[in-house]
């Protein structure tokens, strides 16, 4: 559920994705970005549901945020 290997947050699950870019060239690489984390959540999401014996339980929503410079897109 946690794309990070930071000791404090490493067991906790992610609410809001967010990608930063400094420059607004960059926006093709922080999209990818996005959608491999939230492909890689929404895997293991299935992955935990169906292992709980729920495989057709909805996932909700995942917010994510991408800052280009000082653009900021949800």
């Amino acid at each position: 559920l946690n794309q990070t290997d930071y000791g404090p947050v490493r067991y906790n699950p992610i609410a809001v994705s967010i990608e930063t870019k400094t420059n607004l060239e960059a926006g093709a690489d922080a999209q990818v970005q996005l959608t491999t984390w939230c492909t890689a959540q929404v895997h293991q999401l299935r992955t935990l549901l169906r292992a709980a014996g729920k495989p057709e339980a909805s996932i909700p929503p995942l917010p994510l945020v991408m800052v280009l410079g000082h653009d900021w897109s949800f």
